[in-house]
């Protein structure tokens, strides 16, 4: 039965790479998409941080500091930190609100303590940036009076901090024990526990649905699916051969998705000044061979239901009405788990597709836990064995031929 099934695999890839359209949409556009996408925002993200940043800007400024110096120590700390123009006079709301390059800044005293209101339109990129910088260069200025009221009574500011923070990182390994390079290493960690469980989810099965409505509802409607059943090949190795082909070409597709993703992740990180991030993860050969028998589980579990819907299904139309709205579910599942850790309860692993996702989390950070990978390596292999015996059940049967008249 097994040979058989191959060589229905065999014929459905063959047929597969004689489309052109089909290995662009399957093959090279995953590798062009994520960096060509991720690149344009780097791009633009790079040029709109530039642009904010070389800006001119005009603080228009409302004093009632008595001391002239007073105001002038304000100002020289607000032109050290960007581009600002500096006019005393009223404040003018409105050309704050049309005008984003434009701020204002009510400066004044209560005793000894500078009181600073600083106008601005949140809405606008420039306006809230320009505020953020005079908040900055206020900040400045209050640290160094601090500093000078602290030495005017004798007093080190120094002496003065009590606790000293030294960061210690476990987890990840670096170079010389070098902490910066291990929390890069442990954000890029991070990264990938919530990037690759909802990417691979999402085109394992969204790579599954296109081939997997043709391969089946859309063999019905033309007519070939009629011819393949009367050969001598058992209707059960062809169920099997159609899924072991869905199967193969899904992991093809999100293994093509994932390098694309992270092609595009370090092309929009180079754009934006931090390539220097590793991008390397902890994983020994045992996680490596874990996290493949997840992702062949998923593979297996995403085309078996897909398969076991086309076939049941009598047009390809009918079959992308049921299966629209398990992706929309699995797409729900994907996000709300997107910020999730690993190590939930152990009735998620028994859930399909969340266990799966947890699964990888858990592989990626270090909560692996052998009993919640059994549970979820049992309950979709169960899941995988009944979608192929439904399937073989429907192929064996006279309903696999019945087709909707359009």
């Amino acid at each position: 039965m097994l040979k058989d099934a191959l060589i229905i695999m065999t014929k459905e890839l063959k047929n597969m790479f004689r489309d052109k359209r089909t290995i662009f949409a399957t093959i090279i556009l995953p590798l062009v998409l994520f960096p060509v996408m991720f690149g344009i925002i780097g791009l633009i993200t790079k040029a709109n941080e530039d642009a904010k940043a070389k800006a001119e800007y005009t603080v228009y400024v409302e004093s009632t500091l008595s001391k002239p110096d007073e105001l002038t120590k304000v100002i020289d700390e607000i032109q050290r930190v960007g581009n600002f123009e500096i006019i005393n006079g009223k404040i003018d709301e409105k050309v704050i609100e049309s005008d984003s390059t434009t701020v204002g800044l009510k400066v004044g005293k209560n005793g000894d303590i500078f009181i600073a209101t600083v106008i601005y339109n949140s809405v606008k990129e420039k306006s809230t940036y320009a505020a953020q910088k005079i908040r900055e260069a206020l900040m400045n200025l209050n640290s160094e009076l601090v500093s000078a009221e602290l030495l005017s009574r004798g007093i080190n500011p120094e002496e003065l901090n009590f606790v000293q923070i030294n960061d210690a990182v476990v987890g990840v390994s670096a170079e010389n024990g070098n902490v910066e390079e291990a929390k890069a290493k442990g954000q890029f960690t991070q990264m990938l526990a919530m990037l690759v469980p909802y990417f691979l989810l999402l085109y394992i099965f969204a790579g599954s649905m296109g081939l997997g409505i043709d391969t089946t509802a859309g063999e019905k409607e033309r007519g070939s699916l009629s011819i393949l059943l009367v050969n001598q090949v058992s209707r059960t190795s062809i169920a099997l051969g159609k899924i072991l082909y869905l199967m193969l070409m899904s992991i093809l597709t999100s293994v093509l998705n994932l390098v694309g993703l992270v092609i595009g992740l370090y092309l929009e990180m180079s754009f934006l000044g931090e390539a220097n991030m590793p991008f390397s993860v902890e994983l020994d050969a045992i996680g490596y061979l874990l996290l493949f028998i997840t992702v062949i589980l998923l593979a297996l579990i995403s085309s078996g239901i897909i398969i076991f819907i086309g076939i049941l299904a009598r047009s390809v139309k009918e079959a992308s009405g049921y299966i629209t709205p398990i992706y929309m579910l699995i797409l729900l599942f994907g996000i709300s788990t997107m910020q999730s850790e690993g190590s939930k309860a152990f009735y998620y692993y028994a859930i399909p597709f969340i266990n799966i996702i947890f699964t990888m989390k858990d592989i990626f950070i270090g909560t692996f836990s052998a009993a919640n990978f059994l549970t979820m390596f049992v309950v979709n292999s169960a899941l995988v064995v009944l979608f192929v015996y439904l399937t073989a059940k429907i192929f064996n049967s006279e309903k696999v031929l019945e087709v909707t008249a359009e």
